[in-house]
């Protein structure tokens, strides 16, 4: 009984402790960048023409643009030989290729155009 009692004694002082250490701690808190941009007009903001390149080294001009009241929101647009003189407009007035242009785990900006993905550098 002696026993019992000392081994339960030591769980319960583990437990206690342990408890007591882990207040000490503090939580980790992801970092959150956010960011706050209200805009009242459905606009888009025009970032610049850039050459995307595939790791075949394949190259592909697109136009970028940033949608206005979505920070750090930015789409491609392909250009074409078939429109005009190859481009047109933001990415709601275009008849060419678009989409959202994303990041990977290393922070490099890419497109999926084609079935590659294009890198920019901007």
């Amino acid at each position: 009984m002696k026993k019992l009692f000392i081994a339960a004694s030591l769980i319960i002082g583990m437990i206690a402790g342990a408890m007591v250490l882990s207040s000490f701690s503090e939580p980790k808190e992801e970092l959150n960048e956010d960011c706050i941009e209200i805009t009242m007009a459905d606009d888009w903001t025009y970032v610049g023409e850039y050459v995307g390149r595939t790791s075949d080294d394949e190259t592909h001009r697109f136009k970028i643009w940033e949608k206005e009241g979505m920070c750090n929101s930015y789409y491609w647009v392909a250009k074409s030989e078939y429109y005009d003189n190859g481009w047109i407009n933001n990415p709601d007035e275009t008849r060419c290729q678009t989409g959202v242009l994303r990041r990977n785990n290393e922070g490099r900006w890419y497109c999926a155009y084609r079935g590659d993905n294009y890198f920019i550098d901007f």
